[in-house]
């Protein structure tokens, strides 16, 4: 295998297989270049004549194809080439939360197309260059939080580049956790973990913690590990609002809700004891979010009103009509991509959230993954108690990474009393 790749490394003649067609383009040709120097490399045949040639062409490289090479360049020693590369991608990154997002045009249309691997192949380099580096924390929990979401979409590509990280960042974890971690706040300590070597959750009271400046409270945590190698953490902090919150908050994802009435679909504020309200949310989200949870906590004096009792059905929606014999979640468009692979029905109408709770006090809807762009989910809701109500602010947030959250504006609702007969 190694002397084939060696001879296809130059050799410049047209291409003549089924997929042919791709290598038009140039940057597939120089993908091909790089995946024969890895293999190369890993093999203990390293090229370094191609490798100096790639390296010259990095501009014309896609992005993932930058990433590998790096890889290749810090296995054969070459650190200072390889961080040049690295960089412009590390600088690229926007962490959220306990993840980080890659740029959108990171996963590239490819015959061996894979989104999971510029992720993967970005944590394997950055652990071989810079195994301290913040990012590798937010990129571990990005492929696991991935893996939870759709790993029942994934190939070959996805699996095997996700484990290799994966794996090598849990050696590297293993050697720095040996001497456990102590966590201290000034002269106090407040947790002691005597062996870290898989990943736990800790929590602990803040009360007597917490010091007072001019800038505001603070804690400033002091961690010490007893290890060789790095300890990746995170420190998340739960608190409650001193006053009912009115402003609107984006954390990663936006939140709109407003009430109408439902005869004419005026927005309201105020409404007659037995009327009916309509109640309109927006998510907003600037990327890929998973697991995101949307909890719209009702006013005192409505009460949502359960459709699925309904005895009559309502206009059926485009789906009802689909004649493909396929099932909607299963169904493909012409670009061969998944259609309606997330998401429910309801009537023919789909929604971007597979499951839905109508609570007393509230309603909640959850979705295992959301594209970025913006998803509406409607409600209806009867005054039945007369009062002047707090309204919450509705709330959706990642489960599994709740830093990135989002909340509608807050206030009050009215609801008159209704005319006695």
């Amino acid at each position: 295998i190694g002397s084939y790749l060696r001879q296809s490394l130059d050799d410049r003649g047209p291409v003549v297989a089924p997929v042919a067609r791709w290598y038009r383009s140039d940057q597939v040709r120089l993908s091909d270049r790089v995946m024969a120097v890895d293999y190369l490399s890993r093999a203990g045949l390293r090229d370094r004549a191609a490798e100096n040639e790639l390296l010259r062409l990095t501009a014309q490289l896609a992005w993932e194809d930058r990433i590998r090479l790096a890889h290749v360049l810090a296995r054969g020693g070459d650190r200072a080439a390889a961080r040049r590369l690295l960089e412009p991608a590390w600088a690229e990154i926007e962490v959220e939360g306990r993840t980080a997002t890659l740029p959108q045009r990171t996963p590239r249309d490819f015959y061996f197309f894979s989104p999971i691997r510029p992720t993967a192949w970005l944590l394997s380099a950055t652990l071989a260059v810079e195994p301290a580096h913040p990012l590798v924390g937010p990129l571990v929990e990005t492929l696991v939080q991935q893996g939870r979401g759709r790993s029942w979409a994934w190939n070959t590509q996805d699996y095997g580049t996700a484990v290799a990280a994966l794996a090598e960042f849990q050696r590297r974890q293993q050697a720095g956790a040996t001497g456990g971690v102590t966590v201290s706040v000034g002269r106090k300590r407040v947790l002691r973990l005597e062996s870290v070597g898989a990943a736990r959750d800790s929590s602990v009271a803040l009360e007597g913690l917490v010091s007072r400046s001019e800038a505001g409270q603070r804690v400033r945590l002091h961690l010490e590990g007893g290890g060789k190698g790095p300890l990746f953490y995170y420190a998340t902090v739960t608190a409650a609002p001193r006053s009912a919150p009115v402003r609107p908050l984006d954390r990663g994802i936006q939140v709109e809700r407003w009430y109408e009435r439902y005869d004419d679909g005026k927005p309201i504020t105020e409404v007659a004891e037995g009327e009916l309200v309509r109640v309109r949310l927006r998510v907003t989200v600037p990327s890929e979010r998973h697991f995101v949870v949307l909890d719209d906590a009702l006013p005192a004096g409505l009460e949502a009103v359960d459709l699925s009792l309904r005895t009559v059905g309502g206009v059926p929606g485009p789906g009802a009509a689909d004649s493909s014999g396929q099932e909607p979640d299963v169904a493909e468009d012409g670009s061969g991509s998944l259609r309606w692979a997330y998401g429910s029905w309801d009537g023919g109408w789909w929604s971007p959230f597979d499951h839905k709770e109508m609570r007393d006090d509230r309603v909640v809807y959850v979705s295992t993954q959301l594209w970025k762009g913006s998803y509406t989910a409607t409600y209806l809701a009867r005054a039945t108690t007369p009062g002047t109500f707090m309204r919450p602010p509705a709330h959706a947030e990642e489960m599994y990474n709740r830093a990135v959250f989002g909340e509608s504006d807050g206030g009050v609702f009215t609801v008159a009393p209704g005319k006695s007969k």
